[in-house]
């Protein structure tokens, strides 16, 4: 059984954040992803990034159904459950059964190629009790990887300001490509109660991933190099928490499994 020191501890409940090595069969697991992903974008950045914005997502979303086409969100989970277990301190839990993949392309900064600074809670109340795990898969550097506030888990939601911009605002249209690979048909934007003169990359080392608190503000993994950030994002929420599952767009179905 995985023990997790009490300084670990401390230091999650601290920053919201911690980072873990994979286990060896997850990083076999992550190795073969990385290479479908490489199948999918057999082409240099520059020939994605002059590409019409939808015909580049459709290829994204091609990619991503084909990662979860196996299972890899309740796999990941199975290999790594001791971890999770620890953090979430409770062995009822369930994980959504996509993945998003994260395809930042360079020089992209007029459309959505990604998702701004927020928290779950902001489309689903429950949300605020479960982990984010995020994965980097390729070229993923302090030029691009995702952003984060630390500690702004324990800022309460009433504190938070936020603007709805509504769909026409947004260069990513409801049920497309765009939506189904988790960006934003309509945009909710931070407008105040979040310190953004502190915000952190995180940065990690071969065969590593990050489990964090939901209510993290994290997001607004903008691409400053040359080449497409590739990454993928899920979530893990305790059985209690899921009320109802309806689904949504990007799962065409039941949104949540369990994993033992």
């Amino acid at each position: 059984m995985l023990e997790l020191s009490q300084e670990q501890i401390a230091e999650y409940k601290k920053s919201g954040i911690f980072a873990f090595r994979m286990h060896e069969t997850s990083s076999r697991l992550i190795s073969d992803i990385r290479a479908r992903v490489n199948r999918h974008f057999p082409e240099a950045a520059q020939y994605y990034t002059s590409m019409d914005d939808e015909a580049y997502r459709s290829i994204v979303a091609k990619a991503q159904d084909e990662i979860n086409a196996l299972s890899f969100t309740t796999e990941f989970c199975r290999l790594e459950k001791q971890k999770i277990e620890k953090i979430l301190k409770i062995d009822d839990l369930l994980v959504t059964r996509i993945s998003y993949l994260r395809a930042t392309r360079p020089d992209k900064k007029k459309i959505q190629e990604n998702v701004g600074f927020h928290r779950e809670s902001f489309w689903n109340e429950n949300m605020k009790y479960g982990i984010n795990i995020w994965i980097p898969l390729l070229n993923v550097t302090p030029l691009n990887s995702l952003q984060y506030v630390p500690e702004s888990q324990n800022i309460p939601d009433a504190n938070i300001e936020t603007i709805n911009e509504g769909e026409k605002s947004s260069t990513v249209a409801k049920h497309s490509s765009g939506h189904k690979i988790g960006l934003l048909y309509d945009v909710k934007t931070i407008t105040g109660g979040v310190d953004f003169s502190n915000i952190k990359r995180i940065s990690l080392p071969e065969d590593h991933y990050v489990i964090f608190d939901t209510n993290l503000i994290h997001g607004a993994a903008s691409n400053e190099s040359t080449d497409i950030r590739f990454s993928l994002d899920f979530r893990v929420l305790p059985n209690s928490k899921v009320e109802q599952d309806l689904g949504n767009f990007a799962s065409q179905g039941k949104m949540w499994t369990r994993f033992d």
